[in-house]
């Protein structure tokens, strides 16, 4: 489904705090064998090659209120409410804004928040 999303979107966008959740994650299927990590140097490599190709949304004031918000309205963790309030900043920018996560809770929080939710074609 990812590749898919990817494959069809004309941009790419992620909150700036995506990059130190992927690292952490990468450490964290390492430290525990994962055989889907090729490498955690080589994870790290594609990342920093791949990020540069993202519309990045910083973590504003106006986005962290929101955020907060989110979390309290929809019993968020705190990144997935960032994210959240991110693509909502997004789509006020844009009108192509479609929200991908894996999250069930993220996703419902997100049609809740009248955010576009990708679904496949």
């Amino acid at each position: 489904m990812v590749f898919e999303a990817v494959e069809q979107a004309a941009r790419l966008a992620t909150s700036t705090v995506a990059y130190a959740e992927a690292r952490a994650a990468f450490t964290r299927k390492e430290m525990r064998g994962d055989p889907r990590v090729a490498g955690r140097r080589q994870a790290v490599s594609d990342l920093n090659g791949e990020w540069r190709g993202f519309v990045r949304i910083s973590v504003s004031n106006l986005v962290a209120y929101r955020a907060g918000e989110m979390a309290e309205r929809y019993a968020l963790r705190g990144f997935d409410a960032i994210h959240l309030a991110s693509a909502a900043r997004l789509g006020e920018r844009f009108s192509d804004v479609h929200f991908l996560a894996f999250d069930a809770r993220l996703v419902e929080a997100a049609r809740g928040s009248s955010v576009p939710v990708y679904e496949r074609a």
